[in-house]
């Protein structure tokens, strides 16, 4: 059992959770998959927060972490790790530079979800009577002539520092493409790849992962770009792929209508089922509309990711000044 001021963090490796006991959460019974801490006189509750949450003591532990199945670290190896002590006031002062630092990041966080409770209101605003009659409907295969799956299969043998991009399931957003840990491919293997060439307005939706239900459109930058794990969904003039990417987000995205594989543990997106999806048919200047809408709230979106990128690398250069 734990009370209000202690810490507890995660022991097993490459596990970062650390949680600060208050008084709403004092009395819990934490797991043994826990180590639970009661800090001593002349340390921070909220200084030793910080720094078990720091990638410079998640190195430190995961070097210690030991076991033939899972890896943790157990009491002895953890009795071991030093902490960089400072006097408490100098302690206080740090909290309260990285608190403000992580406050600011967290506020930033909430306006970006904001924005997506926006679009989601805009969108059931306009398409909600739609929604709603059945004979308003056509199949999404009816739409387009290519529902097909990217690359399927090994693929990191041919990773090369710059090359033509190739996008994978965990680069597909909500509305948007992360180019964060974009891979990149040479000409003759995306040849090779065909199937799996994508062009400006294609819709992508990813098949497995955290992001697996996801739908985000081509921008004209990664025209004829390639991709592995996505559901491709060609451009077409039967729709606005911006609308469509926005579509299946608000109505489908993680649902259990998104049709995943039958006995797969991990879930799979079903592209036969895919196909059978229900659009709604509506005039393609509401369906443009629309898009005018979600265009410029993601582009104010884009800068705020930018900023919160900054501020993320802000917060880590703090935190590796205090810590490293």
């Amino acid at each position: 059992m734990v009370s209000e001021g202690d810490l507890i963090l995660a022991r097993m490796k490459a596990t970062n959770k650390v949680f600060l006991i208050d008084c709403d959460s004092e009395n819990l019974i934490v797991s043994t998959g826990f180590l639970t801490l009661k800090p001593k006189d002349g340390f921070d509750g909220r200084y030793l927060y910080h720094y078990f949450r720091s990638k410079t003591f998640q190195r430190l532990k995961d070097k210690y972490c030991s076991g033939a199945t899972q890896m943790a670290i157990s009491n002895s190896s953890f009795k071991n790790l030093k902490v960089p002590h400072y006097k408490i006031a100098q302690q206080k002062k740090i909290v309260q530079i990285l608190d403000t630092a992580s406050n600011l990041r967290q506020k930033r966080k909430e306006q970006l979800a904001s924005l997506d409770d926006y679009l989601k209101s805009v969108f059931i605003e306009m398409f909600a009577s739609y929604l709603n009659i059945q004979s308003e409907f056509i199949y999404l295969e009816k739409l387009t002539k290519k529902i097909t799956v990217g690359h399927v299969g090994p693929t990191s043998f041919a990773y090369i520092d710059r090359g033509i991009p190739f996008l994978r399931t965990q680069n597909i957003k909500r509305n948007f493409i992360d180019l964060n840990q974009l891979a990149y491919i040479g000409e003759e293997f995306h040849r090779k790849l065909k199937k799996s060439q994508i062009h400006t307005n294609d819709v992508l939706i990813s098949r497995v992962g955290v992001n697996r239900g996801m739908a985000a459109v081509v921008p004209k930058e990664l025209d004829s770009a390639n991709c592995a794990n996505v559901v491709i969904v060609g451009k077409s003039e039967g729709f606005n792929s911006i609308f469509l990417s926005a579509y299946l987000n608000f109505t489908y995205g993680r649902s259990a209508k998104f049709g995943y594989s039958v006995g797969s543990a991990q879930g799979v997106v079903n592209t036969s089922i895919i196909k059978k999806w229900p659009i709604i048919d509506v005039n393609i200047e509401i369906e443009n509309k629309f898009a005018s809408i979600v265009e410029q709230v993601e582009n104010t979106k884009q800068k705020m990711r930018a900023s919160l990128e900054e501020m993320d690398t802000h917060f880590n250069a703090l935190m590796q000044r205090y810590f490293e």
